[in-house]
């Protein structure tokens, strides 16, 4: 499969999740913590708990709102502001940063949120990030250490995310390192546990899938889908590999994994 961009589904995805959220803080000013915020664009479904206790800084100064304030400011000028969260280790919302709106993204309603040069850069430590994998394990980075861990980004295991053949070739260029006991592979995806669990009775994967990694794209700034990032035995990123050359990313696992 080509490499898949997902511009205009993170534009989307991104827009409604904003408004979602200022919706459910408006229209229930009174309602209980944790109060769940479903979106559903592109085909996938994209779950956020809003908690009143979610720090909201403005952007700029640092000052952190109130809710009440955070309210007052979403009335004021409900499409003036754009709200941003910041994903923790877990992929789960750790806090907002709220801007205003520039003159262009008011007019055609596009956001670019992602910065690739944000992204953790090769030759540095991976930060911690803490998996809850379909095996009902946690994978914590820091405590695989002494293991090479291979981190692959996929969108789905849907079509037109996803392709039979274009699993094999991953598995041809992955499988050989599976049994080493100092090898990881973990794939993150946006397909929840229910959509991974009916693509295993079909398929095998070539990694233990984690499911709902909406906050990990989005922590680790990817647009460009499928995604890798090899991690050495110290917690390193050794190479970030994109796209379906799935022979280039087999020579770097090579020459990582001993």
């Amino acid at each position: 499969m080509k490499n898949t961009t997902v511009k205009l589904i993170r534009h989307v995805k991104a827009m409604f999740l904003t408004n979602a959220v200022f919706c459910s803080l408006l229209l229930a000013p009174h309602a209980n913590a944790q109060e769940a915020v479903k979106v559903t664009t592109g085909g996938f479904k994209s779950t956020r708990r809003f908690d009143e206790t979610t720090p909201i800084f403005e952007e700029g100064t640092g000052k952190r709102l109130s809710k009440e304030e955070f309210r007052t400011l979403a009335r004021t000028n409900f499409n003036g502001y754009r709200l941003i969260p910041d994903f923790n280790e877990y992929g789960e919302i750790g806090f907002y940063t709220i801007r205003p709106m520039t003159e262009e993204e008011q007019q055609n309603r596009r956001f670019n949120d992602r910065d690739p040069a944000r992204r953790p850069n090769e030759g540095t430590r991976m930060p911690e990030l803490v998996f809850n994998a379909i095996d009902k394990k946690e994978y914590r980075l820091t405590e695989q250490q002494g293991k090479v861990v291979l981190l692959s980004f996929w969108l789905s295991t849907q079509k037109p995310f996803w392709s039979p053949v274009n699993n094999q070739k991953f598995t041809e260029a992955v499988g050989p390192f599976l049994a080493n006991t100092d090898f990881l592979s973990l794939g993150i995806l946006l397909d929840g546990k229910d959509e991974i669990s009916k693509a295993m009775e079909t398929e095998t994967f070539s990694f233990i899938p984690v499911p709902d990694g909406t906050g990990f794209h989005q922590k680790m700034h990817l647009t460009t889908f499928p995604a890798f990032a090899v991690i050495d035995k110290n917690g390193t990123i050794v190479a970030w590999h994109y796209g379906s050359k799935f022979d280039e990313l087999k020579k770097i696992l090579q020459r990582v994994v001993k």
